[in-house]
């Protein structure tokens, strides 16, 4: 049973989701990792993310909407995080649609509002056990109309466990810093050398970073080269 949804809500829902699937219609995005389709109905709007059909990867991509949904609830009522309303028949992943821009598509208007209200929001994030562990990837970080962070795709989050959990809270203090650092590369926008010292303790890039930026940054210089050399 999703929560705050009807159960007739739920029943069109559900037969809403094998039809769009059969058609191909109502689709946000979709790939290896399954399909996201994006449910309007009135003021209701919904976003729904569907495991793959493929026997070999459907099982693992059930799991990780299930890993999901743990997090949401976690975050219940967490602005800047999209409501979960549950898992429908135990495998589709009912959530708020939140009308916003990517940003690696929208534009900030006030850049230093956005990027407080986005350090209040991650730290709030890791007050309660969660850490994202993806935002270096811009699609992950939407921008509302009212000049708003929200974060979406759970997907890999890590769950800091209670207790004496070593492990767990290694890799959760990992992503935490994975987090920040993703904060500071789109604040600054990379250009690390004008990170004031206020903002320096939030930048620590791991040993699997620096290593990646070694690569990255010559990939990136003949990439400018190649673009400059035919586009004159």
């Amino acid at each position: 049973m999703l929560q705050t949804l009807s159960a007739e809500l739920e029943q069109r829902l559900r037969a809403w989701i094998l039809s769009s699937l059969e058609s191909g219609r109502n689709v946000l995005s979709g790939g290896y990792q399954g399909t996201v389709l994006f449910y309007r109905e009135g003021e209701v709007r919904l976003v729904v993310k569907v495991p793959p059909r493929s026997p070999w990867q459907r099982p693992l991509l059930i799991q990780t909407l299930r890993h999901e949904y743990r997090v949401y609830q976690r975050l219940d009522g967490l602005a800047g995080v999209p409501r979960c309303y549950g898992l429908l028949d135990g495998c589709f992943l009912v959530l708020e649609y939140i009308d916003g821009l990517s940003l690696r598509d929208g534009a900030i208007g006030d850049r230093a509002r956005f990027f407080e209200d986005f350090r209040g929001l991650l730290e709030e994030l890791h007050r309660r056990g969660v850490a994202h562990a993806d935002l270096k990837k811009k699609d992950n970080i939407l921008i509302t109309a009212d000049n708003r962070p929200y974060l979406v795709d759970f997907g890999v989050a890590c769950l800091r466990k209670p207790g004496y959990a070593p492990v767990n809270h290694w890799l959760f203090e990992m992503a935490v810093r994975f987090d920040f650092n993703a904060w500071i590369k789109h604040k600054y926008r990379r250009h690390y050398e004008e990170v004031t010292a206020a903002d320096r303790s939030y930048l620590r890039p791991t040993y699997l970073e620096r290593a990646s930026r070694l690569f990255k940054q010559p990939y990136r210089a003949v990439r400018r080269k190649i673009r400059h050399r035919f586009l004159r």
